[in-house]
C-alpha cells in the first residue's frame, strides 16, 4: 500500500499557494508601496505614535524592513558576483594573451 503525502493534495497546496499570494501581497502592492514611502519619509518622532496605536501596521513595518534589506543584500551579493565573475573573465583573457 502507497503511502499518503498530504503536501500533494490539492486543496493542501491550494491553501499553500493562497498563504504565499497573501503575504507577498502585504509587501508586494500599491498600498504596501505607499505605505512604505509614508513611513519611510515620515520624521521618525511622527512614525512612532503611528506605529505604536496599530501593532498590526508596525508588524508589517518591521517585516517590510527585513524584507527590503534582505533583497538589498541579495542586490549587493549579486553585484559582488558579477564583478569577481568579469575580474576572472578578465584574468583568464590577460593569461591567454601571455602564453
Amino acid at each position: 500500500m502507497p503511502c499518503y503525502d498530504s503536501r500533494s493534495d490539492p486543496s493542501y497546496v491550494r491553501e499553500e499557494a493562497v498563504a504565499e499570494a497573501r503575504k507577498s501581497f502585504l509587501h508586494n502592492s500599491p498600498v504596501a508601496e505607499l505605505l512604505c514611502y509614508v513611513l519611510t519619509n515620515t520624521v521618525p518622532s511622527k512614525r512612532a505614535p503611528l506605529l505604536a496605536a496599530n501593532s498590526k501596521l508596525a508588524c508589517w513595518w518591521k517585516d517590510h524592513q527585513e524584507r527590503d534589506a534582505k533583497v538589498a543584500a541579495e542586490k549587493v551579493n549579486a553585484e559582488k558576483s558579477r564583478k569577481a565573475r568579469i575580474n576572472r573573465e578578465i584574468k583568464r583573457l590577460q593569461d591567454s594573451l601571455k602564453g
